[in-house]
């Protein structure tokens, strides 16, 4: 879970994960009518997992032993 104070932090995390435009334009809709957010149907890359700085499934087996 992640949580951002600006809603420009969010824009930017969302392209680094490689959401698309309109989603991102869906969340920041969201967001500013007072809701959470979320970002439906969207699978992430190893690559994009590990540039947000996020546990990848094989790190996350690991640190649960």
């Amino acid at each position: 879970m992640r949580s951002f104070h600006e809603v420009q932090h969010v824009r930017a995390f969302l392209k680094l994960l490689g959401v698309g435009t309109e989603l991102i334009k869906d969340a920041l809709r969201q967001l500013a009518a007072g809701r959470s957010a979320s970002v439906p149907n969207v699978s992430l890359t190893d690559e994009a997992v590990k540039n947000a700085g996020l546990l990848t499934t094989e790190n996350l087996a690991r640190s649960r032993g």
